[in-house]
């Protein structure tokens, strides 16, 4: 169905229908979408090779995660930085040559950080099947209340000594001239 895409919107030819490991399926509601005229095709530009179905942004309870599907970059092509707010992944081989000639690949994509989340304890791990997974935990709320912990210490000593009562007493003024 791909190869009638470009018939069908009547787009040029690009690349990245000449190789198959780079196409990005479209799912059936943006293929019927692109038939409509009214519509705007750079709509489904965000659709790159690396965001695939297999990458997602969730956050919930207890921790922020974001899940990239980057199986074209080696391990050494990539950085995750923590940068005013937001996380940004970045990767990037120079160009190589591959069975339809040279190829040279560049990603980047940025996700702003929601409050509360502990970005000193963000941790990124990629699989062997090449999902990036960059996650940091939620920052528990501070409250004003504060448990103090009762120390225990040896027994007290009772003296024998009668104990002063505590007494209350109303003092009232003097009179006038008295």
């Amino acid at each position: 169905m791909s190869s009638l895409l470009p018939y069908l919107i009547d787009v040029e030819r690009s690349r990245i229908f000449e190789e198959p490991q780079l196409t990005v399926a479209l799912l059936p509601q943006e293929l019927l979408s692109l038939l409509r005229p009214e519509r705007s095709r750079s709509q489904f530009s965000w659709r790159q090779p690396g965001l695939r179905e297999g990458s997602s942004i969730k956050k919930d309870k207890s921790k922020f995660q974001i899940n990239l599907d980057i199986q074209h970059f080696s391990p050494d092509d990539i950085t995750v930085k923590i940068v005013d707010g937001f996380v940004v992944v970045e990767a990037l081989h120079e160009e190589k040559q591959d069975q339809h000639g040279w190829v040279s690949r560049r990603f980047t994509r940025r996700c702003p950080i929601p409050e509360g989340c502990d970005t000193d304890a963000v941790e990124s791990r990629l699989s062997s099947d090449g999902v990036l997974t960059v996650s940091m935990p939620l920052q528990r709320r501070i409250s004003n209340e504060r448990r103090v912990p009762i120390i225990q210490t040896g027994p007290v000593k009772i003296s024998d000594e009668p104990k002063p009562e505590c007494v209350d007493s109303i003092e009232t003024p003097p009179a006038n001239g008295e």
